[in-house]
């Protein structure tokens, strides 16, 4: 062919269809480059959308997974997109930070505890998250106090009902997660200053009191050596303690 390009335009070229004149076969050969150039890029750009779209695109149901997102306070926006990779929420942590600050809201992430649903888009899970944390509420559980009255403070800040709460302590599902023996959680709710997402249920709520318990609980002693029922009686002694002490040197 190449030897072609020096023929009188009346010559014929062999080509795959056929004996072509050489005219034609120039007219025709690069507007066949042109079109293989747009068939390429046409590929390379469908190739990458459909990345892209598997990348954002909801994971594969993952059993058990955690849709209760604790964003500890310093967290930045790398580290909430790794955590919701971690629990399968999301497939990619880096597009979720990529997303949050096209959004404009990776700086005001807040620390707190959140609902983020099963089944959404990673551009979902920004908006999810985002919105969760303009409806929040903050409040102290102060060391001493007991479930009832836990109880009618997450019912005074509109959190949850007073009877709902209650029900959530006493949930046996709960209890059995934690292997906390007897029939309620008092003494297992951490005293602490929460920040919960508006529609949290109270069994989320008193799940995350619970699991903070643990975590603290696990830096003073081995709880693994304990049996749930001598956690039990050590909590309860602890309680005793913590209700009748007057004073903080007394309790030793």
């Amino acid at each position: 062919l190449q030897a072609a390009e020096g023929l009188p335009a009346e010559m014929g070229v062999v080509t795959a269809e056929g004996v072509v004149t050489l005219e034609d076969f120039r007219s025709k050969r690069p507007r066949g480059r042109q079109l293989g150039r747009v068939a390429a890029a046409a590929c390379l750009v469908a190739g990458l959308m459909g990345a892209s779209l598997a990348v954002v695109s909801p994971p594969s149901p993952v059993e058990e997974a955690q849709n209760l997102l604790e964003i500890e306070s310093g967290s930045s926006v790398a580290d909430i997109g790794a955590q919701l990779e971690e629990d399968g929420i999301i497939r990619s942590g880096f597009l979720f930070e990529a997303l949050a600050r096209l959004k404009g809201v990776d700086r005001s992430m807040r620390a707190g505890h959140y609902r983020i649903p099963s089944g959404l888009w990673a551009w979902d899970v920004v908006e999810e998250l985002h919105q969760g944390q303009v409806a929040t509420k903050t409040v102290t559980l102060a060391e001493g106090l007991t479930l009832k009255q836990m109880a009618e403070l997450m019912e005074k800040e509109g959190l949850a009902t007073r009877e709902g709460f209650l029900e959530a302590a006493r949930n046996p599902r709960l209890l059995d997660r934690y292997q906390i023996p007897g029939e309620t959680a008092e003494g297992f709710l951490f005293p602490e200053t929460y920040t919960f997402a508006r529609g949290l249920s109270p069994d989320e709520m008193v799940g995350a009191m619970i699991e903070l318990f643990f975590e603290q609980l696990a830096g003073i002693v081995d709880v693994g050596r304990l049996s749930p029922k001598a956690l039990r009686d050590t909590v309860t002694l602890a309680s005793i303690v913590e209700r009748e002490a007057k004073r903080k040197d007394e309790m030793a």
